[in-house]
């Protein structure tokens, strides 16, 4: 049986540069509602909402919303599984797609989210946008989660070192307590959270999986090239050869 233990992975420079990011810009946000203005006029300029898109078209909230968290907690939470499961994600790419599979999956959370919001508001017959904030990582960190499930879809496991489990559990357990808290009326965008899984399912299935398999059979192609022409090649110190007697190497 093949066993993968999610124990602390290393951290990767990904991973490592994120989490950074989100923590110096955590620092700093109390000074941003004193530099622009007012808390609210933060909120309603960097956060992501429908009216702040369409509305005000903040066009750049889709970008600054993943940056921001709302307190200590979300960060650390937020921090805790991306350093759980994107370093082992990254392990698998290089920097720059591992970068840009994160941004792109909050992107994808953010897209899912308006639309969401956008339709709740026309089924209700709500004139105008909705105006509700989001903010966080989540959407991003969920598309990793996302990845790294269906990369380790049979193996099994350690969660958190207790419970074992496959990775094809993990996503349904991700969405479960998604769907428990907007049942129990949680303030969770939950929204993003899924849309930045289909996001990060998607992008695996569509883009990476196919590079990974063409890059793995260009290998198997040299690899045989190369078997085929070491067949071809004479015999290191032939018993036959009753020339010089001397060893040849071949370099």
């Amino acid at each position: 049986m093949n066993r993968y233990q999610l124990a602390w992975p290393p951290l990767t420079p990904g991973v490592k540069g994120l989490l950074i990011l989100y923590a110096t810009i955590f620092l700093f946000y109390p000074l941003l509602g004193g530099t622009l203005g007012t808390r609210e006029f933060v909120i309603s300029t960097l956060y992501l909402s429908n009216q702040g898109m369409f509305g005000e078209l903040y066009l750049w909230q889709p970008v600054s919303y993943q940056l921001l968290h709302h307190d200590f907690f979300h960060l650390l939470f937020n921090c805790l599984v991306l350093y759980l499961f994107g370093a082992e994600v990254e392990r698998k790419w290089n920097l720059k797609a591992f970068l840009a599979f994160t941004f792109g999956c909050g992107l994808g959370a953010a897209a899912f989210g308006i639309m969401w919001y956008g339709a709740a508001r026309l089924i209700s017959g709500q004139p105008g946008f909705d105006t509700t904030p989001i903010v966080g990582a989540s959407g991003a960190i969920s598309g990793l989660v996302a990845a790294y499930c269906l990369y380790h879809w049979n193996h099994e496991l350690r969660l958190m070192f207790a419970f074992r489990m496959k990775g094809k559990w993990l996503l349904p357990i991700f969405v479960g307590v998604d769907l428990l808290r907007l049942g129990l009326g949680s303030n969770i965008a939950v929204a993003h959270h899924f849309g930045g899984m289909l996001t990060g399912l998607a992008i695996v299935m569509v883009v990476y999986k196919p590079l990974q398999t063409i890059s793995r059979l260009k290998i198997w192609r040299l690899k045989r090239k190369l078997r085929v022409l070491r067949g071809n090649s004479p015999p290191l110190n032939d018993p036959d050869d009753k020339g010089s007697g001397k060893n040849i190497t071949y370099h």
